[in-house]
């Protein structure tokens, strides 16, 4: 298995993008879940300037992060 096979998802509620960043770092796929985040502005911009080759992000399809997600240019955005 190679790093860039793994998904890597952030635990759900913490607004803590380090391990997206790692995984991004390594060769993986880096996922921030902002599904039970209720500010997210600072997790996604410290995503986007340390993982800027890209990442994904886990919102809610009623989320009011979509905006600034789509603003932080990820690679994917999932709508759970």
């Amino acid at each position: 298995m190679e790093p860039r096979d793994l998904i890597v998802l952030t635990p759900p509620g913490v607004a803590d993008p380090s391990l997206a960043i790692a995984a991004c770092r390594a060769g993986s796929a880096g996922v921030l879940d902002l599904e039970f985040v209720p500010d997210a502005k600072d997790a996604l911009t410290r995503l986007a300037k340390f993982a800027p080759d890209g990442f994904g992000v886990l919102l809610r399809t009623d989320s009011t992060h979509f905006p600034a997600a789509l603003a932080a240019n990820p690679r994917r955005v999932v709508l759970a």
